[in-house]
């Protein structure tokens, strides 16, 4: 998920996604905010919304 997070949103929010996105291991959970990647309007918002599940 960080290269997705890199190709819509930049380098930056990518690196600042891989810490967060580490502690996550339920399946659901990152399949929720794999469509919240597709859904986020900026990185941003991504990051607000990955920091809210981690």
């Amino acid at each position: 998920m960080i290269r997705q997070a890199r190709r819509r949103f930049g380098p930056e929010v990518a690196e600042q996604s891989q810490p967060l996105l580490a502690g996550i291991s339920d399946p659901d959970q990152l399949e929720e905010l794999a469509d919240q990647l597709l859904l986020s309007p900026d990185g941003d918002t991504w990051l607000t919304q990955l920091k809210r599940a981690s």
